[in-house]
Parts: structure tokens; sequence; C-alpha cells
């Protein structure tokens, strides 16, 4: 079956995915960087706030941030491109996707993935294999088939006409 629509939405979503991981590295790089200055008007911004973070604190949670938003989406890609061959599997992966790219804000590419999972289990598989292997007994009945037997069925059992 010709799933366009859903390899095109599911690419936009992994792509915006990917341009938020990039932003997401860039924070984390300039958060490293461990300069007086952005020691300074970091702690007077916590201190103004009433709140008592450490630079290292935040790192780390922008660290774990971007392990879990690279696993999502590794896992996004691996479903998009198994989506041909199981619908049903790329679609559990991109609601699990989709569920746990919500604790890490990659809110855009969630909705694409919620909509790509619901048009994967709404679309049904081509019967085409179970069509060819039907035809394919039907062809091997009719060349089996011996009109000779059949008459002379006919003559030996009387309910047949």
């Amino acid at each position: 079956m010709n799933r366009k629509t859903e390899k095109i939405l599911a690419w936009i979503g992994n792509g915006l995915s990917i341009l938020y991981l990039f932003i997401v590295l860039l924070g984390l790089l300039l958060l490293n960087t461990n300069t007086k200055e952005f020691k300074k008007v970091f702690n007077e911004m916590s201190q103004a706030q009433g709140q008592t973070f450490s630079p290292d604190l935040l790192f780390m949670s922008y660290l774990i941030q971007t392990i879990i938003l690279a696993v999502v989406i590794i896992l996004a890609i691996i479903a998009t491109l198994i989506m041909k061959n199981n619908r049903v599997l790329a679609a559990v992966l991109f609601i699990i996707s989709a569920v746990v790219s919500l604790f890490v804000t990659n809110l855009v590419a969630m909705v694409l993935w919620i909509i790509v999972a619901v048009k994967l289990f709404m679309k049904k598989d081509n019967n085409n294999n179970i069509k060819q292997t039907q035809s394919k007994a039907t062809n091997q009945n009719q060349q089996q088939w011996n009109p000779e037997q059949d008459l002379n069925k006919k003559k030996d059992d009387p309910y047949i006409y």
C-alpha cells in the first residue's frame, strides 16, 4: 500500500527532532563553557528567583534530556524505515516516541508522530499476497481438471446431471 503521506509526515517529524537535538546540543555546549561571567549571571538569576540551582545540575538535566531525545529520534527513524514492511510495529514505535518526546518537549514532532501512528493503524495492508496465492491454487486446479473423468463420474452417478 502506498504510504506516501505517512512517510512525509514521519520524515518531517524526524527532521524537526534532529534540528531540535542540534539546538539542545548547542545550548549544552554553551552551558558547559564554565566562564566566570556565566556563573555570576546564573547565580544572580537563581537568587533573584529564590531558587538554588547550580550550573552543574542544569548541565546534567540538559545532558539527560539530550540522551533521551537522541534515543527517541533513533526509535522514530527505525519506525520510519520499517513502516512499509510492518505497519503495526512502526505505529507502536511512533507512539512510544511520541509519549517519550513529551518529556523532552519535542511537541511538534510528537503531534506528527501521533498522526502517523493513527494513520498506520487505520490503513490496512494490501491483500495482494492472499489474492495471488488463491489465484495460483485456482490455476493449478484448472490445469488438473480432466473432462473425461468428469463425464465418467456423471455416467456412474445417477444424481449428477
